[in-house]
């Protein structure tokens, strides 16, 4: 808030008791406009009557499910600030959560005394997260390989118990990770000392219990693994939602065994009454969604809240990424497999094991790693640039500038005070305090290598109203060449064939968007000079939005990857 210039101030236990005593005479001398307290020290006696000196315009609640008993993280604290609204009744209130099904949004309602026609509900949908569910069989070797396709991003681990948040953190950073444990065990100082370190970019990686993550907001968290099954598809919502708050794109790994199952069912049945009931409730929710490979990841996710996902495929997940899986008779295997398994003494040998495994490579879904549209040796200064300011100022890097602005900057290459106030996220104030730092680095960069000023390529091409809808891999690929991307370095991003590129191409250009030509592409195709014109005439004859009866009518000599070659230059004006 002080970046931006608004007189914005928190109190809480932290602060030495000179600096809460000066606190809260800035509130009552008028001088802070934002407050920022949590609900148990809105209710301490002095800070209402602290208040009640001021004239309270605005109070808001963020994480405003916590108020109901049927959300996933209820507080009675949270419950009572009905009773702090009752006392400031001329004061707007609004009450925010981004994990609230119709029931929980229900309850608020009720609780605070809203009306009905005051209850606003935006989609649910991340389309930038990339959401993927595998079965658990080597954790610690599965989420190593994982981090491999994400070093120096930022990601956060959950795990179900302190114990195996201590030796998954010390586990990676034996193995060379940068990595700090977070759980409700540790001392406060110690917890404070690493989410700090995480929030400034000094590690990288936050392995930590559910205690983790509430009002954090570091938007360039790349990753989110949960080595556990969470207990609520809210929980598991609201710790994926933690992942590209900064629009580009994020990794979403959820780990799931049986095992898991029955160690929460465990936990559950110590629990009495409604309580338990609500929990159980939570927890087949959530054990259905895992099972789930049948549909689009997001369907079933929105649904739970209330929203209608109408798309059968929504291009960024493992479920509409994967092939179908072949179905087999499995009743003789699986008689076999128990008939060894309820044996006297119940063991199994490792071949018996190894008919329960799943194979995680039907599973695994390409990810985007680290992405970066513009030039990413320029983001990398920009970057560092960033870094060395955020910690001069004492504040995280992303008070300074994004991630996301950051790549516009290494995208358009602003180099003057009026082009850097063109980028998203350089407002006014952030301009007076970091533009000529920044311009800086931009200008010898460009300088040293001839790079003009490129707002112009860089843009979007304009969007017709009666477009269709591109998948979000269709639409992050597009938007990636348009900028200047290749198409083999796609390729590589996302360790696909050229045939799977060119289908995203295809698609969004199908949703309206116009394609640069792709003067690389001239070259790549196997066949004749003759050979393309006979295959442009027939594109001229029958059209091109079908290439079967094409394919058909060379008799298979000319591959479909050329065909598909053939018809992307074709539309993108690289031959008549």
């Amino acid at each position: 808030m002080h970046a931006l210039g608004i007189p914005a101030l928190f109190l809480n236990s932290s602060l030495s008791p000179g600096a809460y005593r000066a606190g809260m005479q800035s509130v009552r001398a008028g001088e802070t406009r934002l407050l920022l307290v949590a609900p148990e020290t809105l209710l301490l006696p002095h800070i209402l009557e602290l208040l009640s000196e001021r004239q309270v315009d605005c109070l808001t609640i963020d994480e405003a499910h916590c108020i109901s008993e049927w959300g996933h993280d209820f507080r009675p604290e949270y419950r009572q600030l009905a009773a702090v609204r009752r006392r400031f009744p001329k004061a707007v209130c609004l009450a925010l959560t981004a994990t609230a099904t119709q029931r929980v949004r229900t309850d608020i309602t009720s609780s605070l005394g809203f009306t009905g026609n005051n209850t606003f509900v935006a989609s649910f949908n991340r389309p930038n997260l990339h959401i993927e569910v595998i079965p658990k069989q080597d954790p610690a070797d599965q989420i190593e390989r994982f981090l491999k396709r994400f070093r120096n991003q930022s990601g956060i681990i959950y795990c179900f118990s302190r114990k195996q948040v201590d030796e998954l953190a010390e586990w990676l950073t034996r193995r060379g990770h940068s990595a700090r444990p977070y759980h409700a065990g540790m001392d406060d100082d110690m917890r404070r000392r690493n989410q700090e370190a995480f929030i400034r970019d000094d590690v990288q990686i936050m392995v930590a219990t559910i205690a983790f993550g509430m009002g954090i907001n570091k938007p360039n968290v790349r990753f989110v693994i949960h080595h556990d099954l969470p207990k609520s598809i809210e929980g598991y919502y609201q710790e994926i939602g933690r992942a590209g708050r900064d629009g580009l794109a994020a990794h979403c790994l959820l780990l799931f065994s049986y095992a898991d199952v029955a160690k929460l069912r465990y936990f559950i049945d110590q629990k009495q009454g409604d309580e338990r009931r609500v929990a159980q409730q939570h927890m087949n929710a959530m054990v259905r969604y895992a099972e789930d490979d049948g549909q689009c990841r997001r369907k079933p996710l929105l649904n739970y809240f209330g929203e209608n996902w109408t798309s059968t495929r929504c291009g960024n997940c493992d479920n509409c990424n994967n092939k179908p899986a072949v179905l087999q008779d499995m009743i003789l295997p699986a008689r076999s497999f128990l008939s060894r398994v309820l044996r006297p003494g119940g063991r199994m040998d490792k071949e018996d094991a190894g008919v329960q495994r799943l194979s995680e490579e039907r599973s695994r879904c390409k990810a985007r790693e680290g992405f970066v549209e513009g030039d990413e040796a320029l983001f990398e200064l920009l970057r560092a640039k960033r870094k060395q300011l955020a910690d001069a100022s004492g504040v995280p890097p992303y008070v300074v500038f994004s991630d996301r602005t950051l790549v516009e900057m290494a995208t358009c290459f602003p180099q003057s005070e009026h082009s850097l106030g063109r980028i998203s996220g350089v407002g006014h104030a952030k301009l007076r305090s970091y533009g000529s730092d920044f311009l800086k680095v931009i200008c010898a960069y460009c300088g040293s290598k001839g790079i003009a000023e490129d707002f112009e390529n860089a843009a979007k091409p304009p969007m017709p109203a009666n477009r269709k809808r591109a998948s979000m891999r269709a639409q992050l690929v597009g938007d990636a060449y348009n900028a200047g991307a290749r198409i083999q370095d796609l390729m590589s991003r996302y360790d696909v064939q050229m045939e799977t590129i060119m289908n995203h191409l295809d698609n969004y250009r199908a949703a309206g968007y116009v394609l640069r030509p792709a003067v690389e592409l001239e070259s790549e195709t196997r066949i004749s000079v003759d050979q393309k014109k006979q295959v442009l005439q027939a594109f001229s004859e029958r059209g091109d939005a079908v290439l079967k009866p094409i394919f058909d009518k060379f008799g298979g000599t000319i591959s479909y990857e050329d065909l598909k070659i053939i018809r992307f230059l074709r539309n993108t004006d690289r031959i008549p």
